[in-house]
């Protein structure tokens, strides 16, 4: 029988140092952040920002894998506003609440991200 190699199932058998191993730097912030998923229209925070996702605190119900968009603005010094798809590859929720650190909400990795919005997100991480 071959494995199950879906999100959910990856993550549910990492430790909590892997799901915090990011390859990526990260910048602690809060964000509002819109996001529109299926036919539900919220709001949430982004808690850490990368130039390839976020971590979204936000305390409703949400499903690993699920795609969804999502808008913001970084600040009043980084004011464009970033309008991205993305893509649920976490979730720090219900029975899944183990990243105690962090509030509950979920992970995303940004999908089309145009470049404008990256050099945004560059400039502000300062990776450049």
């Amino acid at each position: 029988m071959p494995e199950d190699r879906s999100v959910e199932t990856i993550i549910e058998n990492m430790s909590d140092k892997q799901l915090l191993d990011r390859r990526e730097v990260r910048v602690h912030c809060r964000i509002n952040v819109q996001f529109m998923l299926a036919d539900l229209n919220d709001y949430g925070t982004c808690w850490n920002l990368g130039l390839h996702g976020m971590y979204v605190a936000y305390e409703g119900d949400v499903t690993c894998g699920a795609c969804l968009d999502l808008c913001f603005v970084i600040s009043d010094e980084f004011p464009a506003l970033i309008e991205s798809s993305a893509r649920v590859v976490w979730l720090n929720t219900g029975k899944h609440y183990v990243q105690k650190q962090l509030p509950e909400g979920f992970g995303v990795e940004f999908i089309n991200l145009g470049d404008e919005a990256k050099t945004t997100i560059r400039n502000f991480l300062q990776l450049d």
